[in-house]
């Protein structure tokens, strides 16, 4: 009889492009059960888990209703009476193994301490970045005083009233997600479930929560000595990233010519950032030979992200296009020539899905929110860079096979795991 696997993850965009390509070898091995918060899940990922679940390939799945893109009460207070409603099933399926992303959010800390057994094997994979890999520059002066500093540089009195009235907004949004945090995380816990979910000291860094799991497995050496000083295990596993193997350059023929282009939330195309954007993607267009771009927005950006850039572009003779973000990067980006952006996860998943396109990383998109951008992408020594100031190493272009090291794959360190623990 197999035993029962649940998977926890954090957002669907995420799980699609980590889990998804997993779930088939999982299955042979495991009963798989699937929760996640229901963050503008793609209709493509809905459709992939109703195919999985009727090929049993999954048991069972849920969606949690999810509220950290709006912090409304009202969403809160359903995201916790889901879990709620669902704590009594997840106790009786008596889960042997669960697999997390974290032990941070809410959710997960009821999964963790209130809906599995002690017996349960409690494995956390970080399979990408955390806040103490990616060094983001922190300014002490404080979200008030900075906004003050700004008002004080307005010119005219229309700007001083424009620039006040985003600074008490950014203000009472800071102190309303202050509110939320203390419900979330105290007080409907405490209600609902006799538990309280205090954060830990170090959680805005690691980002993985108390750490009070049985195993943690990474993907990248260097994240995984930063984040040992933290855990409160010794069974620290290495595994092969999920989208090895899935690169399908071998099988098109090479008549590929456009740019895929990645956008971060938003604030790396202000106006401050489109002639940098053009500067270095036209380097990469020369590099690549592509000859039309397509732009692709983070999942959680606002629709029109890439618009301005797309205009931008076009003005100035570039072919560039918004493309949607629904199918995961190991499903697309043996479709292009090379790929290119600010820092971001979609970075290194195009790099580890494939073996031969140039996946390069833009430094002066980058660098005005990270201390050091090339530390985030720990030891992947396969992604390029243009330098802050449009200079470049050639050999970011050549197409050679990225080697990568041999691991265990994670089915197979879970399944070592859970014979371990009869």
């Amino acid at each position: 009889m197999k035993k029962k696997l649940l998977i926890s993850w954090g957002s669907p965009y995420q799980f699609h492009g980590l889990i998804i390509p997993l779930i088939p070898k999982l299955a042979e091995v495991f009963s798989v059960y699937v929760v996640f918060s229901d963050f503008n899940t793609p209709a493509l990922l809905r459709a992939r888990l109703e195919a999985m679940a009727r090929q049993k390939q999954i048991e069972k799945y849920w969606l949690l209703p999810d509220f950290s893109g709006s912090f409304r009460l009202k969403d809160l207070l359903k995201h916790h009476a889901a879990v709620r409603h669902n704590l009594k099933t997840w106790k009786q399926l008596n889960f042997d193994v669960l697999l997390a992303c974290d032990d941070l959010t809410t959710y997960q800390r009821y999964l963790s301490e209130c809906a599995v057994s002690n017996e349960c094997m409690h494995v956390c994979w970080i399979a990408g970045r955390t806040h103490l890999m990616i060094g983001k520059k922190r300014n002490e002066t404080g979200l008030l005083k900075r906004g003050l500093v700004k008002i004080g540089e307005a010119g005219s009195l229309a700007d001083v009233f424009k620039k006040g009235i985003r600074v008490s907004s950014r203000t009472i949004h800071r102190f309303k997600k202050q509110g939320i945090h203390f419900l979330d995380h105290i007080l409907l816990p405490a209600l609902l479930a006799g538990k309280v979910f205090p954060p830990g000291p170090y959680d805005h860094l690691t980002q993985t929560g108390p750490g009070n799991c049985d195993a943690m497995i990474f993907c990248d050496e260097a994240t995984a000595s930063a984040h040992k000083p933290f855990c409160k295990t010794d069974a620290i596993f290495m595994a092969g990233y999920p989208t090895q193997g899935l690169c399908r350059c071998r099988e098109r023929e090479n008549d590929k010519k456009t740019l895929l282009v990645f956008v971060g939330y938003g604030h790396e195309i202000g106006e401050d950032f489109l002639a940098l954007y053009y500067r270095d993607l036209q380097t990469m267009l020369k590099g690549t030979g592509a000859q039309k771009i397509h732009l692709r927005p983070h999942p959680r950006s606002p629709k029109e992200t890439p618009f301005g850039l797309s205009r931008y572009l076009q003005e100035r003779g570039i072919d560039a296009q918004p493309v949607g973000c629904e199918k995961p990067i190991w499903e697309i980006v043996c479709d292009y020539e090379g790929v290119v952006g600010p820092i971001s996860e979609a970075l290194r998943d195009a790099r580890t899905t494939c073996d031969y396109i140039p996946v390069v990383c833009l430094i002066s998109i980058s660098d005005p929110r990270y201390e050091n951008p090339r530390v985030s992408f720990g030891n992947h020594t396969m992604i390029g860079w243009i330098e802050k100031d449009g200079s470049y190493d050639p050999a970011i272009f050549e197409r050679r096979r990225a080697e990568r090291p041999r691991r265990k794959s994670v089915p197979e360190i879970l399944l070592e795991l859970s014979s371990t623990n009869p």
